[in-house]
């Protein structure tokens, strides 16, 4: 008979692995529905890599674990950009929480990283960079390498973020002030990023309009005439 194939399903048309039913055999209560939390399981894990129970999350494939992020992360009226073609569930998932998906075509096979760019900025998407924690985690060689500035300068809608201050030993006015220093911000580009942090924040609209008529843009403005004076 012909062998069907299920793509992006995860079904074997061979069927189980001989072993994997051995091993599934020397189980006594397989047929009692598991604990859904799986303390031994995360616990053993944690201390493969090092980690606390808290930090591992576990569902039933990938699905399961899939829906929780997208119900964790995905408002009603967000865009969701997705390649296309992708593992199909993510479009499904994103409908669910009432979000819209963007697809984006694959070029020669892969991801499209210029349409990807563009999308971000031309839809003003914010990106929370974190730059000290970004060198201490090894995401960036340091300061001077990393892409903050090149996004500032392509206007990408970039925020400064402090990520862990206790861990990095940092405040939102030492990451200014380090990257300052690195690339030459001058009072302008730092008022341009603080304009960005908030016209990305959640409070509703007109609150946020109103923090920067009344409260940031007056004072940039009285730090400039302190700086011209």
């Amino acid at each position: 008979p012909a062998m069907q194939l299920w793509e992006a399903s995860g079904l074997l048309p061979l069927g189980p692995s001989p072993k994997a039913m051995a091993a599934l055999a020397t189980i006594p209560d397989a047929h009692i529905y598991m604990d859904d939390e799986h303390p031994e399981l995360k616990a053993r894990i944690a201390a493969l890599y090092g980690l606390g129970a808290a930090n591992v999350y576990l569902g039933h494939g990938s699905n399961d674990i899939l829906m929780t992020f997208f119900a964790a992360f995905v408002e009603p009226d967000d865009e969701v950009v997705l390649a296309d073609p992708t593992f199909s569930l993510f479009e499904a998932y994103a409908k669910l929480q009432g979000a819209t998906p963007v697809p984006v075509p694959l070029r020669d096979g892969t991801h499209d990283l210029g349409r990807l760019a563009s999308l971000v900025r031309d839809r003003r998407v914010p990106l929370e960079l974190c730059p000290t924690s970004n060198v201490h985690t090894g995401a960036a060689t340091s300061i001077e390498e990393h892409p903050i500035d090149l996004l500032k300068r392509l206007r990408f809608r970039v925020t400064m973020n402090t990520d862990n201050r206790l861990m990095s030993g940092i405040s939102l006015t030492s990451e200014f002030d380090v990257c300052a220093k690195a690339f030459d911000w001058t009072l302008d580009d730092i008022q341009w990023m603080t304009l960005n942090a908030m016209k990305s924040a959640f409070d509703p609209f007109d609150q946020r309009l109103e923090i920067i008529n009344t409260i940031i843009k007056p004072g940039y403005a009285a730090l400039a005439l302190e700086t011209e004076a």
